[in-house]
């Protein structure tokens, strides 16, 4: 329940911050992607890992910032592994894969590949393509994110509610 509260206290104040820096915005990025792991269930794998694996394609400041944040955390009572790629990582197990915009050619490669990874992205018009989240900015330089909620679905993804009540939802 405090998982919630904290969530709608973001959302209702996320808005207003300006996403002016890259700093502010790979902040802001990565407490959502927390957000999102406690309000998105993974579907059953195959193997257990005893880690939470994030691999960033194409953005190096945005896998420092992860790094650093997440360096002494837990997810999913997990503990967490940031790794840093510039392609994608078709032969190790990850929990989130996150394509920067320089991935932008690789989002085909991501959905026929990885299977249980939640693909986030910050590229225009990947969640139509089969991204499960799509960070994006709005004229105002505010930070959203929409869902793809059939590519979810067919992924075998969960999602709590919440999460849908405040994304922009698209489907392939």
């Amino acid at each position: 329940m405090k998982y919630r509260i904290l969530f709608i206290l973001i959302i209702i104040f996320f808005p207003v911050l300006n996403a002016n820096s890259q700093i502010e915005e790979g902040i802001l990025k990565a407490a959502f992607i927390e957000k999102f792991t406690k309000l998105i269930n993974w579907p059953e794998k195959t193997t257990q890992n005893d880690k939470f694996t994030i691999c960033v394609v194409g953005n190096k400041s945005f896998y420092d910032q992860l790094h650093k944040a997440y360096s002494k955390r837990e997810l999913k009572g997990k503990e967490v592994v940031v790794l840093f790629n510039e392609k994608i990582p078709v032969n190790q197990e990850i929990d989130i894969l996150y394509l920067g915009v320089e991935s932008n050619k690789l989002l085909d490669d991501a959905v026929e590949h990885l299977k249980n990874c939640l693909i986030v992205s910050e590229y225009e018009g990947f969640a139509k393509k089969g991204a499960h989240i799509n960070f994006y900015l709005t004229e105002k330089e505010t930070m959203h994110f929409e869902i793809n909620k059939s590519s979810m679905d067919d992924s075998g993804f969960k999602m709590d509610f919440l999460l849908l009540d405040f994304a922009k939802v698209v489907n392939k």
